[in-house]
């Protein structure tokens, strides 16, 4: 949803009980952004649980529908006309409800079924690589100065460079048009990886997973690129040193590893090896193996489990079928 206002332009506005129509601030726009990202529990009446204004799905004959008095007082324009923010969710089906029975999930207003999905929840678990590294992660990229020369020691980027030490090339692609956080190159192993990082408490939030897996897909076609656009990038892009979001000009060189100058013959000889696999891989610190085996093995066992562990089922199945559809390989490295 989030995308998709930003993408079209769409500014979020709040009816003043005059009735007048003004723009919400950055603060209201991040806190309805925190609040959007949660899972919530549904009780047997259909109320959504820890909500306090009323706010609860309606089962109708062919869709469930959601209400919320907070939502109802948020306007979108679109095409010319304001609505409603819950009207412009429900329209465009910007949410998503679990069921008891984790075969099923509504979304985009419609019921799906998954029947493969329990079964394949071993090959689910075999996706993530839990990394050594990973308790000692406790930010994403690090503080930074103008005088950094590398992502700080206990950030996941630092992590992230030292789990790819063997690669040929490591190119730091974070901000502006990046098509990965980190791209790596290994000839030896005749691999190209697109690295998405993500840093968080410890936690099966499905939240967080969310946001990683949509940077993940999104970037899949770019994978496939020529040598020519790759080597756009290495002009325009990777020979200059990292400016952090917050605008800190360091001295991080983005070309994190490996000798450039016969990186075009490189390249060209890697894209024609017959045997070339490409990895698309989420870097999830508040992820363990442990903890996600626990949960889906209930699953398996038909035991009860919160709507944000199916939720993260669904997720993390989505992400490999789209990953493998692409003849891409999905890996997410995790906490043990």
């Amino acid at each position: 949803m989030f995308d998709r206002l930003k993408k079209d332009g769409i500014q979020l506005k709040y009816k003043t009980k005059k009735g007048k129509v003004i723009s919400v601030s950055n603060r209201v726009y991040k806190n309805l952004e925190s609040a959007l990202e949660k899972v919530y529990e549904i009780d047997s009446d259909l109320n959504v649980i820890g909500v306090n204004d009323g706010s609860r799905i309606r089962a109708n004959k062919k869709s469930l529908t959601l209400y919320s008095k907070y939502l109802a007082k948020l306007r979108v324009s679109e095409n010319g006309k304001l609505i409603t923010l819950q009207k412009y969710i429900v329209k465009h089906g910007f949410y998503s409800v679990t069921f008891d029975d984790p075969k099923y999930m509504y979304f985009m207003g419609a019921c799906f079924e998954d029947s493969s999905g329990i079964s394949e929840i071993d090959n689910i678990l075999e996706i993530f690589q839990p990394i050594e590294l990973m308790p000692a992660v406790k930010s994403e990229k690090g503080s930074f100065t103008v005088e950094s020369e590398n992502f700080t020691a206990d950030s996941m980027f630092d992590a992230v460079e030292k789990i790819h030490a063997q690669d040929d090339f490591i190119f730091c692609d974070d901000l502006g048009d990046e098509w990965a956080d980190h791209i790596t190159f290994n000839k030896e192993k005749s691999n190209i990886c697109f690295i998405h990082s993500k840093h968080g408490d410890p936690s099966t939030s499905a939240s967080n997973l969310h946001d990683v897996v949509g940077q993940g897909i999104k970037n899949l076609g770019n994978m496939y690129f020529d040598a020519n656009a790759m080597l756009s990038k290495l002009e325009k892009t990777f020979k200059k040193d990292y400016k952090s979001g917050k605008g800190v000009q360091t001295k991080i060189p983005r070309i994190r590893q490996g000798n450039t100058d016969d990186f075009e013959l490189y390249l060209a000889n890697l894209l024609k090896d017959y045997k070339l696999n490409r990895s698309c891989v989420l870097c999830c610190s508040f992820l363990s193996i442990s903890g996600i085996k626990e949960e889906f093995n209930k699953i398996k066992e038909e035991e009860p489990v919160r709507g944000n562990i199916v939720q993260l089922l669904w997720i993390i199945s989505s992400f490999a079928h789209a990953v493998k559809d692409m003849n891409v390989r999905p890996i997410i490295y995790c906490a043990k």
